[in-house]
């Protein structure tokens, strides 16, 4: 059975995934791997693939009505069901995994204070019974790194893991995508076609969503100018924080600037 406690930022926690560990993997297999957007988009370049081979080759969409729109799962594969960059040696896209794989053990958790506000962020900290990395000194410390590492007990603080993680921008970009998916706005019986399509292309596909927004008809249906679009297509990250605008726009009916000024 798996145990479970929470935490905050500043406190502390003993854990460490390395190669050797009986375990070591056992958290790549037979699970339910949710992409986020800029996964997709981490990944997808770290292959050098475009979106779309990138979600052809490595995902499948489900759609689950009482989320309301289009979720990419990692295809695991095998009779084990890996997931596909797992390898003997670990992680085949290690820079660029998941935002999920990279939290790991950790789990977001609501925390609101007594008048509904956004409290410190917490987080729950999931001992799985096949996980043997909670027995593990962090081996950032064989390292001379101490950072975060609380006096003689060699524990790791919940905001070290984060940084060390690289979590934030992750965090950041979802947080984007989120204006969009837990908006007052959003459908209540979820997206019809049209809107899945939307969803879909803004939010997975940012290669053609990209071709879209650069046609006239785009332009003309929501009066943007040339220049304004190539600031837009700058970069994929602009090009993300546009899609996001888009979908507030196009799909809630937000009355928001497409463009900063």
């Amino acid at each position: 059975m798996n145990e479970t406690i929470t935490l905050g930022l500043d406190d502390i926690f003993l854990f460490d995934c390395r190669k050797g560990l009986n375990c070591f993997n056992r958290c790549c297999r037979d699970i339910n791997l949710f992409l986020t957007p800029y996964d997709i988009m981490r990944l997808k370049n770290h292959l050098g693939f475009s979106s779309r081979k990138f979600l052809d080759t490595y995902t499948t969409t489900i759609y689950m009505e009482e989320v309301g729109h289009p979720l990419v799962v990692i295809k695991m594969t095998g009779d084990e069901k890996r997931c596909p960059f797992s390898s003997p040696d670990g992680c085949r896209v290690y820079p660029d995994r998941p935002w999920s794989c990279r939290i790991f053990p950790l789990e977001p958790s609501a925390d609101k204070d007594i008048d509904g506000k956004q409290a410190n962020p917490m987080y729950s900290v999931v001992k799985r019974p096949f996980c043997l990395g909670f027995n593990e000194k962090n081996s950032f410390l064989e390292k001379g790194d101490t950072g975060g590492f609380s006096g003689e007990n060699n524990l790791l603080t919940i905001r070290a893991w984060r940084e060390r993680q690289g979590t934030a921008v992750y965090e950041d970009m979802n947080d984007l995508w989120s204006q969009v998916t837990l908006s007052e706005r959003f459908p209540a019986g979820g997206l019809d076609k049209t809107g899945i399509q939307m969803f879909f292309l803004a939010s997975y596909s940012l290669d053609e969503f990209a071709q879209l927004v650069c046609r006239q008809g785009f332009l003309d249906t929501y009066n943007l100018k040339g220049e304004e679009i190539r600031t837009a297509l700058q970069d994929e990250l602009s090009l993300f924080k546009f899609a996001c605008k888009w979908l507030r726009v196009a799909l809630l009916g937000e009355e928001i600037p497409l463009i900063s000024v």
